[in-house]
């Protein structure tokens, strides 16, 4: 078993509000064509005001197609819950998948937070993990990280796009 975690902090130039509100709309998009759909599967509003939601996003695997024939599919589900507490401006999104887990388990953690003193700015925070569980380790940790900015990059870029063409 290999562990191994992918840290990154960016700050987006809109506020909390606009960001949080195109984090819902993020997916499915042109240029992320690895998530194929994402579905509700619950979503209520708790009794200290905060909202939280459960998604499945069903998406293609970045991985060679001998990691398929391990895991006997190449779509990847991952179960996402999110917080949004708009009170204290923050968002929290975790992420695991919930297949190819006899390989492979991925856990993502999200915070969007708005920046004190900053109307107009919104930190992210993101922290990716992923644990190996195959005799490919080295190989698969190296793909995955490879995949992970690869695919943190553009998703930043469709933020950013998004939010610059959202009008609230």
């Amino acid at each position: 078993i290999m562990v191994k975690s992918v840290d990154q902090t960016h700050t987006y130039s809109f506020p909390w509000e606009k960001v949080t509100a195109v984090t819902w709309r993020k997916y499915p998009n042109p240029q992320c064509p690895q998530v194929l759909s994402v579905d509700v599967l619950d979503r209520r509003v708790n009794q200290d005001g905060t909202l939280w939601s459960k998604r499945l996003l069903t998406c293609t695997s970045p991985l060679p197609g001998f990691v398929s024939k391990l895991t006997g599919s190449s779509h990847v589900y991952v179960l996402e819950e999110s917080v949004v507490d708009r009170n204290e401006k923050v968002m929290q999104v975790s992420a695991k998948n919930v297949s190819w887990g006899n390989v492979l388990e991925v856990a993502e953690e999200c915070r969007y937070s708005a920046v004190a003193g900053d109307a107009n700015a919104t930190r992210f925070d993101q922290k990716c993990t992923y644990t190996v569980f195959s005799g490919f380790a080295n190989y698969l940790e190296n793909l995955c990280t490879q995949a992970f900015n690869k695919n943190a990059h553009k998703g930043r870029q469709v933020m950013q796009d998004m939010c610059t063409e959202m009008n609230v």
